[in-house]
């Protein structure tokens, strides 16, 4: 198998994990977790990390789906075709904010509020900025029916969890990793980052 991804280039890749996202599915005994993604790299990073803890660590079968932009990835999560969605605070609202300063608890309230607003999820802030200005930052954004759901109980606290421990070099990592060799060293460097973590 590995001399098949190896020569078979990137489409290969991609079957190999969807398949793997199958498997996954059929050892949980229920419906996967839909994580939806746009082709930003910090997003995709960042999902690659939620799914890799999602999967290994705390044991759900999880899908990755990606969409061409954010407008697609909200029209799928508002759907219901996606559970928990990686998106970005709205850059409009945090252009004052340079990068080299820490952004101010009492303007990231209303950016998650925002996000809530118009995702109609519940949103974890990660703790880093994704951009250039410090208040620009990814989320995790999760459907609150997933949330609501018995079988899937510990999501909000692994969710809470995932925002306060993913960090900025985890994400560079997967970035580097995935720009090197493609979704084989992305997921790669995603397990070693959150094999890290140990217990937290």
């Amino acid at each position: 198998m590995s001399f098949v991804l190896r020569h078979a280039g990137p489409a290969c890749a991609c079957v190999f994990f969807l398949a793997a996202s199958v498997v996954g599915s059929l050892a949980h005994g229920g419906p996967p977790l839909r994580v939806g993604v746009t082709r930003d790299p910090v997003v995709s990073s960042v999902a690659r990390l939620v799914l890799v803890h999602l999967r290994e660590g705390v044991g759900f079968a999880v899908d990755w789906r990606e969409f061409p932009d954010e407008a697609a990835l909200q029209a799928a999560f508002a759907g219901g075709r996606i559970d928990i969605a990686v998106g970005l605070t709205n850059p409009g609202k945090t252009l004052t904010a340079p990068a080299s300063a820490d952004c101010p608890s009492e303007r990231l309230a209303p950016l998650a509020e925002d996000l809530r607003r118009r995702w109609s999820g519940e949103v974890f802030l990660l703790g880093f900025p994704a951009g250039a200005g410090a208040c620009a930052r990814p989320a995790l954004i999760v459907s609150r029916a997933v949330l609501e759901d018995l079988r899937f109980g510990i999501l909000r606290k692994e969710s809470a969890r995932m925002a306060s421990f993913i960090t900025r070099e985890d994400v560079a990592a997967v970035q580097a990793a995935a720009e090197r060799g493609g979704e084989r060293e992305a997921a790669a460097a995603a397990r070693f980052a959150i094999d890290r973590k140990g217990g937290k």
